[in-house]
């Protein structure tokens, strides 16, 4: 897993050789919110503005999904307190 902000994106596809090996590989992503105009990021999906929790998930052979992550609460905290 790999996980970095969507705000120059596009630079640094170009020069870092591990994520262009992935992109030429087909990895699968996911992609929150972000600004669109970093061009496209994983496959031929761009970064949108979304509600937090909200992405798309991107993989070969299958269509984008519009996904929704959740963060379980934490079963040692009572009622989910910090």
């Amino acid at each position: 897993m790999i996980a970095r902000r969507v705000a120059g994106s596009s630079r640094t596809q170009l020069t870092e050789p591990l994520l262009t090996r992935l992109r030429e590989l087909g990895a699968a992503g996911l992609i929150l919110s972000g600004d669109p105009r970093e061009g496209v990021l994983v496959g031929t999906e761009r970064a949108a503005e979304r509600p937090p929790g909200r992405g798309v998930l991107v993989r070969r052979k299958h269509p984008s999904t519009l996904i929704q992550l959740a963060l379980p609460d934490d079963p040692e905290e009572p009622d989910g307190e910090s």
